[in-house]
């Protein structure tokens, strides 16, 4: 039997509830589209079967393990955003660092540059 779309838009908010979004709004139009989206696989299952005499079966499992995709996809992306951010940091404070170092330098090449001319 296919879930109506509301009760997988109820499981898609419980689910989401454990992931971390930005806000409650970006958390229900997830689990509405995600909703929607397993809707009209089962749509389509069945417009295949009758069509193409070919069966696809879309089940509720499908959708839990659509939204544990979502939630591992999620992670992963996040992790590697962190570290790119990480790095892109480290980068600028490198910049930073030797930005600091030729002003440094400059300023003991002027010093330097005035003392040859005063010796010559």
């Amino acid at each position: 039997m296919p879930w109506p779309e509301e009760a997988l838009i109820e499981v898609a908010n419980k689910f989401l509830t454990q992931v971390e979004l930005p806000s409650g709004n970006v958390r229900k139009g997830l689990a509405n589209l995600c909703g929607y989206a397993h809707s009209v696989s089962q749509q389509s299952a069945t417009r295949m079967q009758k069509e193409l005499k070919r069966v696809f079966y879309v089940t509720p499992t499908n959708f839990i393990v659509l939204l544990n995709g979502y939630t591992q996809m999620l992670a992963e992306k996040r992790f590697k955003l962190g570290s790119q951010a990480d790095k892109l940091k480290n980068g600028l404070y490198k910049l930073e660092q030797a930005r600091e170092d030729v002003k440094i330098m400059t300023q003991e090449s002027d010093i330097k540059r005035t003392e040859v001319t005063k010796k010559s």
